[in-house]
C-alpha cells in the first residue's frame, strides 16, 4: 500500500505544470519575477481602536452625554478601523473609569490588545437638572499603543448640549479618522 501511495504522489508531482512558467529559446525555463516588496504590517489589518468610558466628575448622576456611544457609532461606519467593543468583564478590578491621560493605561492594555486608544472627558458648565439643556464641554485624546503616542484632538468644544455635541462628533468624523491615522 505505501508503494502505491508514494507511485501515485510522484505521479501527481512530477505531472504538475507549472503555468506561470515561460519557455525561452533552447529550452530554458524562466519564472516570472515575484514581488517581494514588505507591506507594513498596518496596512494588511485594521487598527483596532478601543473607546474608553468618558472621565466625568458627575457620572454616577446619570444626566451626562453618552460620549463613548456617540464616538463608538463614528467607527462602525468606516472599514479601517476594527471597534472592540469595551471589555467590563475582562477589566474587572482594573481601573478604567475617569482615565483621560496614557499614564493611567498600562494596566488595561496589559489586559487588552489594542492599537488605539480614544478618551473623552466632559465637564458640565451649565446644570439645568435637565440633560437637553445642560450644557458641557467635552474633549477627546487618541493613545497609540504600539508607538506610545497621545495627541489631543482637534474635536474639542464647549458650552454644548448633549444633541449638539452628538452632531458635532458625527459631522466631524473624518477629522477624527484623520487624526488616528496621522497618530498612527
Amino acid at each position: 500500500m505505501r508503494t502505491f501511495i508514494s507511485i501515485v504522489t510522484f505521479t501527481i508531482l512530477t505531472s504538475c505544470n507549472n503555468s506561470d512558467t515561460q519557455t525561452i529559446k533552447d529550452g530554458q525555463t524562466k519564472t516570472p519575477d515575484i514581488d517581494t516588496t514588505i507591506i507594513p504590517k498596518a496596512t494588511l489589518t485594521n487598527l483596532t481602536i478601543l473607546v474608553f468610558p468618558p472621565y466625568d466628575a458627575i457620572a454616577n448622576e446619570g444626566i451626562s452625554p453618552d460620549i463613548q456611544k456617540y464616538i463608538e457609532w463614528l467607527f462602525t461606519t468606516d472599514t479601517t478601523f476594527r471597534l472592540m467593543k469595551f471589555p467590563y468583564r475582562q477589566l474587572m478590578n482594573v481601573s478604567y473609569q475617569n482615565v483621560f491621560d496614557k499614564k493611567y493605561c498600562t494596566p488595561i492594555t496589559d489586559k487588552i490588545k489594542t492599537d488605539i486608544i480614544i478618551m473623552s472627558k466632559i465637564d458640565q458648565t451649565i446644570g439645568t437638572g435637565n440633560m437637553t439643556t445642560d450644557k458641557w464641554n467635552f474633549k477627546i485624546k487618541i493613545y497609540n499603543t504600539k508607538t506610545g503616542n497621545q495627541t489631543v484632538s482637534n474635536l474639542a468644544a464647549d458650552n454644548l448640549t448633549s444633541g449638539e455635541i452628538e452632531n458635532l462628533i458625527k459631522s466631524r468624523r473624518q477629522e477624527l479618522f484623520t487624526e488616528i491615522k496621522n497618530n498612527h
